[in-house]
């Protein structure tokens, strides 16, 4: 089972949809944000947060990188990338190949859609975990009793809690991805308590909300432990209600491609699954 802890993509449903990754991964691709302004930090601190603000690439899709200290007691910085999406600028689609991994290049070359992102976890196979759907084609079966799932059905776009609203089998759904654990409860609530077998990683975050700024986490000299991914969710001005952790490690990827604006970050092992968005 391919568990490498959790990386870094968060997507943000709603008005906002977020994706951050490694910003210096062998072979990242680049990007022209604007230049990132400076945050003040307490007085005596020489640490600062550093943000470019949104930057629109699209009708529906923004762009932002940031960095900040996840930890005011360690000098342990984070770094973000993120992308905002508009749903109703955009249609989702689960793509599956299973036992058929890919390099998100190829998937991007397959599929032409704007944004990629690696989907959740899978087996030594390459067969997905939990719960998935691909144009309302259905693999595999529902977690119960924990993690979540990032879904589409009747052209609504979210995130909920399989503890709390588990899946029916039938369910008309037209995509979904399934994942653990939650991050954030439904009302944004934090859902990750403090574990001592926690660790600092990457982290792939799916999240769905009414919109607002947003973040990502991303491993800089050490990353965030899921608790940490957790309580700073529910702290950030995120509008999230509701944030499930995805794959990562060695599977985070990202894509984004519209007009002339490129970014992505490749995955160091090939992937069975992506979630992708293509302009309407």
């Amino acid at each position: 089972m391919r568990k490498r802890i959790l990386s870094a993509c968060l997507v943000a449903l709603g008005a906002l949809l977020l994706a951050g990754c490694f910003r210096n991964l062998p072979g990242a691709g680049t990007a022209t944000p604007p230049p990132p302004a400076a945050t003040p930090t307490p007085a005596g601190d020489d640490r600062q947060a550093e943000d470019s603000g949104w930057q629109l690439v699209a009708n529906g899709i923004a762009w932002r990188e940031l960095s900040f200290y996840p930890n005011p007691e360690t000098r342990r910085r984070t770094v973000v990338y993120a992308v905002r999406i508009d749903p109703a600028a955009v249609t989702f689609r689960v793509h599956y190949a299973p036992g058929e991994p890919r390099a998100i290049n190829e998937w991007v070359r397959q599929t032409d859609a704007h944004f990629l992102i690696n989907g959740g976890f899978f087996t030594p196979e390459f067969a997905a975990l939990g719960l998935l759907v691909s144009d309302g084609r259905a693999h595999g079966q529902s977690y119960e009793g924990y993690g979540g799932m990032f879904q589409v059905a009747g052209g609504r776009v979210r995130v909920r809690a399989l503890a709390l609203e588990p899946y029916l089998p039938g369910e008309p759904l037209e995509q979904a991805v399934q994942a653990f654990p939650m991050l954030l409860n439904p009302g944004g609530a934090p859902a990750y308590p403090e574990d001592p077998k926690d660790v600092l990683s990457r982290r792939t975050i799916v999240g769905g909300g009414p919109g607002g700024a947003g973040r990502v986490p991303r491993r800089a000299g050490g990353g965030l432990t899921l608790h940490e991914a957790s309580q700073w969710l529910a702290a950030a001005d995120f509008g999230l209600d509701a944030a499930l952790n995805l794959d990562g490690g060695g599977s985070t990827a990202l894509h984004v491609q519209v007009g002339g604006f490129t970014k992505w970050v490749p995955s160091l092992d090939p992937l069975p699954v992506v979630i992708a968005a293509y302009l309407r």
